[in-house]
């Protein structure tokens, strides 16, 4: 009799868990309920003007630099960009849209250019970073400190590398570099860099293409600039090289050109 009690007992509290966790259910897979709850606990903020495809200005007068990512970039004094800038900034526009923003941040607050370092959302709850990412219109920028939804974003990244999106549609690359990675730091390396030749072993791996690092959630090496992708718009080539953005554009009147500034 003791023993059916005792079962008894934990049937009914077994009933009253089901109970709760069903009732739990909807709001766990509801991506709006999920949205409302972040809008929620954190400030709503203006948007000024987006700066390019990783980087916005606040009303407030802060710049808010995307964690985690970075898009092509954008000459402002010049008015050239490299290959995908426009449409990086202008998918950022999209995204934001006439709303504001939310920001999530990470470990590390600031860059050192004092820049917010944050994961950001619009109305929706959307992750703007993630976006650009599966869009092909940026590629992942790790830093060890600011690692929260590293996986995700290498995921989305990598979706669009397989679908050959954006900047990852006419890759092309020179052959034969073996370049040096650094799993801690999380970017990659020519042969010869100084950075390179000091990276642990443990922390080493040989690569032997760029594409390769990219798919591996690695970056490359600002100090050396290992040969990126050469992609091409509407048919005619620009440069992927960090950190200098060669005359890939026309800022004036949206048309592409050649770096010689000649039309073909």
């Amino acid at each position: 009799m003791t023993g059916f009690l005792r079962f008894s007992r934990l049937l009914g509290k077994g009933l009253c868990l089901s109970v709760i966790v069903l009732g739990m259910l909807p709001a766990i897979r509801s991506p709006r309920v999920q949205a409302d709850r972040f809008q929620a606990r954190r400030k709503h903020l203006l948007v000024r003007r987006v700066i390019d495809g990783d980087t916005i200005l606040l009303l407030n007068g802060k710049l808010v630099r995307y964690i985690g990512i970075d898009a092509p970039e954008i000459d402002h004094c010049n008015g050239v960009a490299e290959a995908y800038a426009f449409e990086a900034r202008r998918l950022n526009c999209r995204l934001i849209g006439n709303g504001g923003v939310f920001l999530e941040q990470d470990h590390q607050r600031h860059d050192r250019y004092g820049r917010l370092l944050a994961y950001v959302y619009n109305d929706e709850g959307l992750m703007i970073n993630a976006s650009l990412l599966q869009a092909g219109l940026a590629y992942l920028f790790p830093h060890r400190c600011n690692l929260r939804y590293y996986k995700l974003l290498l995921g989305r990244q990598q979706e669009a590398m397989d679908a050959k999106k954006g900047i990852w549609k006419f890759w092309s690359e020179p052959t034969g570099i073996t370049y040096i990675g650094n799993l801690k730091s999380g970017r990659f390396h020519l042969p010869g860099c100084p950075m390179g030749k000091r990276v642990a072993p443990a922390n080493r791996c040989m690569l032997r293409s760029a594409w390769d690092a990219f798919y591996r959630g690695l970056s490359p090496c600002r100090l050396c600039q290992p040969p990126m992708a050469v992609c091409k718009q509407q048919g005619r080539p620009g440069s992927r090289n960090m950190p200098r953005p060669p005359p890939v554009h026309s800022g004036k009147a949206g048309r592409p050109c050649i770096p010689n500034g000649n039309s073909k």
